[in-house]
């Protein structure tokens, strides 16, 4: 059973096939996050600024992006935007998906992932799965490697016909092969259609066996990928954003629950950072969390500086709608901080709009001593959506907004 639901939109018990035993549940797992993804209410939960899928035993909840007011738009439009996204901020390797699982449910972000998690592994098997040279200790009715005499002496007093040795295997029991087994057992316990689940246990039945691997607190950056071990990445890279994101059930009879969320702040800041960026130049320079000193071991780090020309832009996201299409007071101190101790000239407030891009001419913040060295803020609002798809021309018309209008 899948529900889908917006940002910010309240979900009760009764609604959308959503019964008190996935509520149980949504309580469980809301003591480990807090109110990170959703607060709790009334018979009911209330999501907040994360978007994705969230999946409890045989229900999956769909969480999409919407702007307030935004009447125009559907849901299969904000889901096709969201994937979108997160293909441009190269979260979600949708191009390494084949045709065939696109057109199966190509909506669905959590099969999305699954499937290009199986597609890859069932590559990576059919080219033959990478074995590793590994030192081992153990036991051996024969001598192989080297003679450990010390544990020799405690172990086999005895047994005289055995030997305690240090010695190399060639085989299949090493990390990579580890993760992508362990995300294959998942799949197996997800409610996901039949032909992923299909494809999982095939590919079960093929792979060696190799041991659990120990996920608590490994990154992704803390794999090491050769040359030799390249193609294992794209598979990888899914596999482990699935296992450290599941969480098995905390109490018996409760769900266990699978979370692919994404703060959804940080997604529209990267993706203007990701249409910025394309349009770099030699007089156009684009840069993402810049750092300067601020306060003893604090550091002020804007969303995106950008230049051009040598002059120095501050670029702002804000993923909200302005109140009466004007900034709050907390968004005016926050940008004008960032222009002083960057040596910005100007300072852009940029926020989601609607059908039409709307500019303000950028307004002098006041001098207290009635200096003449001016500092500007402008109000830029463009469209994320355009003609129902996602605004792909956003990183132009941001350009054309700063560049356009003078001081």
């Amino acid at each position: 059973m899948r529900i889908t639901v917006y940002e910010y939109q309240t979900l009760r018990i009764g609604e959308e096939g959503f019964t008190s035993a996935h509520w149980e549940a949504m309580a469980i797992f809301h003591e480990q996050v807090s109110d990170k993804y959703y607060s709790l209410v009334n018979k009911g939960v209330r999501f907040l600024n994360f978007v994705g899928v969230l999946q409890l035993g045989n229900i999956t909840i769909e969480i999409l992006p919407k702007l307030k007011n935004d009447n125009t738009s559907t849901k299969e439009a904000w889901q096709r935007a969201l994937i979108d996204m997160l293909r441009i901020c190269k979260l979600l390797r949708v191009d390494s998906l084949s045709s065939a699982r696109q057109a199966l449910r190509p909506d669905a972000i959590l099969e999305l992932y699954f499937g290009i998690f199986l597609d890859e592994t069932e590559w990576l098997v059919r080219q033959g799965l990478l074995k590793e040279y590994y030192r081992e200790q153990g036991d051996l009715n024969t001598l192989k490697g080297r003679l450990l005499h010390g544990h020799q002496l405690r172990k086999n007093t005895v047994h005289k016909e055995r030997f305690y040795t240090e010695y190399e295997t060639y085989n299949y029991d090493h990390l990579l092969n580890r993760i992508l087994y362990a995300v294959l057992k998942l799949t197996t316990h997800c409610p996901l259609d039949q032909v992923l689940l299909a494809k999982a246990r095939r590919l079960l039945q093929q792979f060696p066996p190799v041991s659990p691997p120990d996920i608590k607190n490994m990154e992704l950056d803390s794999l090491m990928f050769s040359r030799k071990t390249a193609p294992y990445r794209t598979a990888v890279e899914a596999g482990l954003l699935l296992l450290k994101n599941y969480h098995p059930a905390l109490a018996a009879g409760s769900h266990n629950v699978l979370a692919l969320l994404f703060d959804m702040n940080l997604l529209f800041e990267e993706y203007i950072y990701r249409r910025l960026f394309r349009l770099q130049t030699p007089s156009i320079k684009v840069y993402r969390q810049m750092s300067r000193p601020f306060w003893g071991r604090r550091y002020l780090r804007p969303d995106i500086v950008l230049e051009i020309n040598g002059i120095r832009y501050i670029i702002d996201t804000k993923w909200k709608i302005p109140s009466g299409s004007q900034p709050g007071m907390h968004d005016l101190r926050q940008v004008f901080t960032y222009i002083r101790q960057f040596k910005a000239k100007r300072g852009i407030l940029l926020y989601p709009g609607f059908s039409k891009n709307e500019t303000t001419s950028p307004v002098p913040f006041t001098h207290p001593d009635g200096g003449d060295d001016d500092i500007f803020c402008q109000i830029v609002q463009l469209p994320l959506m355009k003609d129902g798809q996602l605004n792909l021309e956003i990183g132009e018309q941001l350009l054309t907004a700063v560049t356009q209008t003078t001081q």
